[in-house]
Parts: C-alpha cells; structure tokens; sequence
C-alpha cells in the first residue's frame, strides 16, 4: 500500500508526537527502574550491616568490670619509676619558676654561683613565697632530649630532697655545664653539687 506524499505530510505531526510521547514514556520507566535499584541497592546494604551487627561479638559475663577494674588498676614499676626516680617524689608545682618573664628577669638581675657540674642563677623572689626553681641543660651538653631529661630530673630530685631547708623569697635556676663529661653524672654527684651552691650562696 502505498501513501501518498499529501497524507503523509498531514500526519506526520501525529507521528511526531505519538514517537516523542514514546520516548517520553520509555524514559520515565527508565528513571523508574533506577530508582527502584539504588533503593534495592540500599535495603540490601542496610540488611548486611544489621546482619553484621547482630553477628558482632558478645560481651563475656562481668567483662565490663574486669575493664573498668584494668583502667584504675596501679600503674606498674616500669611506668611508676623513671631512672630510680617515683612520679609521686616530683617537684611539687607551688616550687617550680614558670613563665619567660620570671626566667628574663632572673637572667637579667640574678647572681651566679658555679662549679665544674652546675652553674646556678639566684635573685630575690617573694617574700612570703616557697622558693621556686627551674631547671636546664642546653643542646650543647647533649643533642639527644633523654640525656637532657634525665640530667633535669636528677636536678630536680636534688632540689626535692632538700626543700625542708631551703629558705623562702628566691627564684633559683640550675643548668648542666655542657663541658663536664656526661657519662660521669649521676643523682649522687648532681644532689653533692646543687647542695653546695645553695650552701656557698647561703640559702641553706
């Protein structure tokens, strides 16, 4: 059969439309069904992880005490003791210099007392206050920061030891002399010599 350009020409308008209204539909259903899948997609992912979940292990009867009962449980010798030296034997904090400006003005105003181990900045602090201290060793005694700790909280030890003596209303500051041999230090030596410059500036 065959159709004349005339017809063909006045439907094709109706062809047009009913192709772009197929299109239209074949699209929807399209978007429909991917629609549909995340949404599968997601159930599927929520029902693992619930799945997962329920799986999870079971807390042990009384577990949750024996944890608790672990954090508050003392500490061991190791982490209680650094070179011999109880956390519970520290500086208390009512003794210790703090803030740059207490330390400028030390440096600035102090006198120094020394010896072939320490050397020691002193200057008047409060009157009615506990003397406090500070303490240091430079990079040149030794560039690795253990060997520095150890040589100030020996120096602190030192000082701790004999609070009971010393006298009120000073700012104190102790350094290492970087040119004695540090493999011959030790919180003996160090506790002789702080005491002796306190002695020779009479503050004991």
């Amino acid at each position: 059969m065959k159709i004349s350009k005339s017809l063909l020409n006045e439907r094709a308008p109706f062809f047009l439309q009913k192709l772009t209204i197929r299109a239209f539909t074949d699209t929807i259903k399209g978007v429909k069904s991917s629609i549909y899948l995340e949404n599968y997609a997601e159930k599927n992912i929520s029902a693992e992880k619930k799945k997962k979940s329920q799986a999870a292990r079971v807390p042990e009867k009384n577990e949750h005490r024996r944890r608790a009962k672990s954090r508050h449980a003392p500490a061991t010798k190791r982490s209680q003791e650094i070179d011999g030296l109880s956390f519970f034997d520290m500086l208390p904090a009512k003794y210790r210099l703090k803030g740059r400006k207490a330390f400028n003005d030390l440096f600035r105003a102090g006198e120094t007392f020394s010896n072939d181990v320490l050397m020691m900045k002193v200057a008047p602090g409060e009157k009615d206050e506990p003397a406090k201290f500070g303490f240091g060793a430079s990079l040149k005694f030794s560039k690795k920061a253990a060997e520095r700790n150890q040589v100030k909280r020996w120096m602190r030890e030192a000082v701790r030891s004999k609070l009971e003596k010393i006298r009120s209303g000073h700012n104190i500051v102790f350094f290492v002399s970087p040119k004695f041999p540090k493999e011959k230090l030790n919180l003996q030596l160090i506790s002789e010599k702080v005491e002796n410059l306190l002695k020779e500036a009479k503050i004991i």
